[in-house]
């Protein structure tokens, strides 16, 4: 998100009044910013000073269509992570989806679409596109880690030696992990053995603190099956979305997290963001 604005802004391109008009109301209903455009020539020039987001747009336009769309803003390179999102009632070959994908269309709806799963698609690319740093971190961890690690048959390592080695990973991510990431390195149990100064303000717990608590001691009552959750992580190998954290005063907090289990052998890396934005319920 474009850090002059507290709300997310998305940028709607439909030729139709009545379609921007729609898109308009339900997305600020939900609590984005947004904008809107009539054709492609519109998009261009107001997508480098808008920032969007996002980018919903219809695939045939008075002036051209999606994939020129997606050539345009493709190539401005401070868009070229903006997620693009086609709504239309055109049925696109394989061969011309495919295209669009290389050139930023992250998703294709058909009309009519409904309005809340149209809301809740956006919010899941804006989510995935925001979380690039929490990715970036973890993948530089885990590269540095490749690096550094020792033989593969090396004997069970102890509490201490899994805290010793934490607590380096740590150290050697923190100069180059932007300041509001808080890196969590959990064992097997679920236990935190390492964090980074950042997660104290996430947690409210210093980090020395964390260490010792679990992952279940920071998961808010009445919460998604945290156990359940973590056993899927350690099977998939990744994990990522959006949680509620519980804090050390007992509130709780909507973060976004990327996580990667054995980042070194029995150690599992969360990268943590509190989330600044959350939509708000279209029927209420």
């Amino acid at each position: 998100m474009h850090p002059t604005r507290q709300r997310p802004l998305v940028l709607v391109l439909d030729d139709d009044r009545d379609t921007r008009e729609l898109y308009r109301l339900v997305f600020e209903l939900t609590g984005y910013l947004t904008a809107e455009a009539a054709t492609v020539d519109d998009c261009v020039r107001l997508v480098p000073t808008l920032r969007p987001d996002a980018l919903i747009t219809d695939w045939l336009l008075p002036d051209g269509d999606g994939l020129a769309l997606c050539a345009q803003v493709h190539h401005m390179p401070a868009m070229r992570r903006m997620p693009i999102l086609v709504v239309t009632g055109v049925s696109l070959t394989p061969e011309v989806i495919d295209r669009g994908r290389a050139l930023g269309c992250a998703r294709i709806m058909q009309k009519p679409v409904d309005p809340e799963a149209l809301v809740e698609a956006v919010t899941t690319l804006v989510d995935m596109y925001a979380s690039r740093d929490l990715r970036a971190a973890v993948r530089r961890i885990q590269r540095s880690c490749a690096h550094a690690r020792g033989s593969p048959d090396r004997a069970q390592p102890s509490v201490g030696d899994l805290r010793t080695e934490a607590s380096a990973l740590i150290a050697r991510a923190q100069l180059r992990t932007p300041a509001s990431i808080a890196l969590m390195v959990a064992d097997d149990s679920a236990q935190y053995v390492a964090a980074n100064g950042a997660s104290a303000a996430l947690t409210g717990y210093d980090p020395t603190e964390l260490i010792g608590l679990s992952v279940w001691d920071l998961t808010p009552p009445g919460a998604a099956d945290a156990r359940g959750l973590w056993s899927s992580f350690i099977a998939s190998g990744t994990q990522e979305g959006r949680y509620s954290l519980k804090r050390r005063d007992g509130q709780s907090v909507e973060a976004r997290y990327f996580a990667l289990a054995n980042i070194a052998p029995g150690l599992h890396l969360s990268a943590i963001q509190a989330t600044q934005f959350t939509p708000q319920p279209l029927w209420r």
